[in-house]
């Protein structure tokens, strides 16, 4: 059973995405340049592939940069992820925490991200379209809202239904697959279900459900 204040908090959040029916919403906030978020990034997209059938995921980049000048590779990492969700390609997600964790690449700038992009055999035009476009513009707002609205601190942060926050910090878990994060994710899922008797969540619109 999910101990509120214990392994989950509830969060106010945003308004309601919209009614009808339709699984529950997890998403998942992260960011390309933490090591927590790069371990624990393998075995929470191994559950989200098991629970397909019963969930929608979102993973969620951060941005916490709220001084101009310090740790600009919040948004540029912050683009990054939604103009490769933009162009499809799949896999990209892991190869980008790889590239920084694994390789040292910093992909802490606009200039380097488009030099890694088109060192990965990415159209060089296209992505750098995608990155600049209108839609990775909005995109990047609405998680800069939802972050806000949800109150996230720190990540990794996970947030079920738009209601119930957790993640491996509050839990005090650090690697090892991760069981305890994933338990309790397994729990709110179900109490989510269970309290809204398959109604859609209240999770922020920051886009479409993630795939592969």
């Amino acid at each position: 059973m999910a101990v509120e204040g214990q392994d989950h908090t509830r969060v106010s959040g945003p308004a309601p995405a919209g009614a009808g029916t339709g699984p529950v919403t997890v998403e998942a906030f992260f960011w390309y340049a933490d090591s927590h978020s790069f371990e624990l990034q393998p075995a929470l997209d191994a559950w989200r592939r098991a629970n397909a059938d019963r969930i929608a995921f979102r993973w969620i980049p951060a941005d916490f940069d709220r001084t101009a000048g310090s740790r600009q590779n919040f948004k540029p990492q912050q683009r990054l992820y939604f103009a490769l969700e933009a162009l499809g390609a799949p896999g990209w997600h892991e190869r980008a925490f790889t590239a920084i964790h694994r390789e040292r690449e910093y992909l802490n700038t606009d200039e380097a991200i488009l030099v890694w992009a088109s060192e990965q055999g990415v159209d060089p035009a296209a992505f750098a379209a995608a990155f600049a476009s209108a839609e990775v513009d909005s995109r990047t707002r609405q998680a800069d809202e939802a972050l806000r609205a949800y109150g996230i601190q720190g990540v990794p942060a996970l947030v079920v239904d738009g209601r119930f926050l957790t993640g491996p910090g509050m839990l005090r878990e650090t690697s090892a697959g991760f069981p305890e994060t994933l338990a309790v994710l397994d729990r709110l899922v179900a109490r989510a279900r269970t309290g809204r008797g398959g109604a859609a969540g209240r999770a922020h619109p920051v886009g479409p459900r993630s795939g592969a």
